[in-house]
């Protein structure tokens, strides 16, 4: 499973940002139009995981301040917990399966 950063309305292309350790923060900074960041995290099923994102400025030219956060299941190409930052915030759910997602 994978985490993209997706600035909303936007086709991108994929660059991988790394794995995601718990409790420690990343930066990301995407200057081309487009770009997608993916970070892939370790989780365990029925465990409940957090995502915050804070301290972000996006604009489009119509949409200012606003990114989605893509989760997917270990193996699958689907979406499996989509959520849509517009302000800091924070995304969280429980994992069904142990992978690296």
């Amino acid at each position: 499973m994978f985490v993209v950063l997706v600035p909303i309305g936007a086709q991108a292309t994929v660059v991988s940002g790394g794995k995601l350790s718990s409790g420690k923060p990343v930066k990301v900074s995407i200057s081309t139009p487009r770009k997608q960041i993916k970070y892939t995290f370790s989780g365990v099923a029925h465990k409940h995981v957090t995502f915050q994102v804070t301290h972000f400025t996006f604009s489009d030219g119509t949409n200012p301040g606003s990114l989605y956060l893509k989760f997917r299941k270990p193996g699958s190409t689907s979406v499996f917990k989509s959520c849509y930052f517009s302000d800091n915030d924070h995304c969280d759910f429980n994992t069904p399966v142990t992978g690296t997602w």
